[in-house]
C-alpha cells in the first residue's frame, strides 16, 4: 500500500490529526483482535516472520 492511498482514506474519513502508517498499522492490528481475528493470522497479515513480534 502506497501513502497516498493512506492518505486519501485519512481525507475521506474526515481526520484531520496527522497520522502514520506505523500508527495505521497498529490500530488494524488492534482492531482485528478485538473483532477476534486469531493472534496467527493478525501476524502473517502484518508479515511478521515470528509470533512474539505481533
Amino acid at each position: 500500500m502506497e501513502n497516498k492511498h493512506l492518505y486519501q482514506w485519512i481525507g475521506a474519513a474526515g481526520i484531520i490529526k496527522d497520522i502514520t502508517f506505523h500508527c495505521f498499522r497498529h490500530t488494524f492490528a488492534t482492531l482485528q483482535l478485538l473483532k477476534g481475528t486469531v493472534i496467527y493470522t493478525v501476524s502473517k497479515m502484518l508479515g511478521h516472520r515470528k509470533l512474539k513480534t505481533t
